[in-house]
């Protein structure tokens, strides 16, 4: 992803509008940030290194491989409002291991 729009001005993509799997992928990246550092919050990390949260920011989505984002509403405070869950990612009569362990029955034997 490269942040472009269909004309020549470079765009920031902002961070509702990314593919959920990207999402996934930054908010993995935040969670890791958050552990490996022993703070508290992304503003407490980003106090820690001298820098604003909107250069954090900047360092989170090239470490998830991503040119250019912008934040969810409301960063460097966690996300609040979260996207429904896409139709085509509900589990199916296809793949009865996972809806077995995410009914709580357990694995499928």
């Amino acid at each position: 992803m490269d942040g472009r729009g269909s004309g020549s001005k470079w765009q920031a993509v902002r961070f509702g509008e990314l593919h959920i799997d990207d999402q996934h992928h930054i908010l993995i990246e935040v969670l890791r940030l958050v552990v490996d550092s022993g703070l508290h919050s992304l503003r407490d990390i980003a106090d820690d290194r001298g820098i604003t949260p909107g250069e954090l920011w900047r360092d989170i989505c090239a470490d998830a491989g991503l040119d250019a984002c912008d934040p969810w509403p409301g960063f460097p405070d966690p996300p609040r409002i979260l996207p429904d869950p896409r139709g085509d990612m509900l589990l199916t009569d296809e793949q009865p291991e996972l809806a077995i362990a995410a009914n709580g029955r357990g694995a499928a034997n």
